[in-house]
């Protein structure tokens, strides 16, 4: 009887063996159904950072390119505001050579007229020299535009 009670025994424990084994092996494939979720959970994660971070780095990439475009756009427009700067300077100064060698050659022509007025220090000169002082008032005139003019380069050159 006792031994009937062992092996009575016995078989329970081993029906709650063959129980405890079915369910650890219902528990191992849902573990293993549960790793392999995770690891694709951490794949699709992966590929998702991989894609937000190229995503990043092209937005970066484009911004930067912009950036640079428009730098060498201002640069550009600077540089041929410059051409365009130096261009005029370069007229305004030949325009001032020109005015200047007008400017010396009336001063000349005054002084001429000066010398010839009354080489005896009288206040008015002769009649031939009157008619040479008539003669040289436009030039007075040309003298005066020609100083203005050059002041007004003067001015603008600075």
């Amino acid at each position: 009887a006792e031994v009937n009670k062992e092996i009575a025994h016995v078989e329970e424990c081993q029906r709650q063996l063959e129980e405890a084994q079915a369910q650890l092996k219902a528990l191992m494939k849902l573990k293993e159904k549960r790793e392999q979720a995770l690891e694709e959970a951490k794949h699709e994660a992966g590929a998702d950072r991989d894609t937000a971070v190229a995503r990043a780095e092209a937005a970066k990439e484009a911004k930067y390119k912009e950036l640079d475009e428009e730098i060498v756009d201002k640069l550009n427009s600077e540089d041929q505001e410059w051409k365009k700067s130096h261009e005029e300077f370069q007229m305004d100064e030949s325009e001032m050579k020109k005015i200047e060698a007008e400017f010396r050659e009336v001063a000349a022509q005054l002084r001429q007229s000066r010398q010839k007025a009354d080489p005896q220090g009288g206040v008015y000169p002769k009649e031939e020299e009157k008619s040479a002082a008539a003669s040289s008032h436009p030039r007075l005139v040309v003298l005066a535009l020609a100083s203005v003019a050059v002041s007004c380069c003067a001015v603008v050159l600075a």
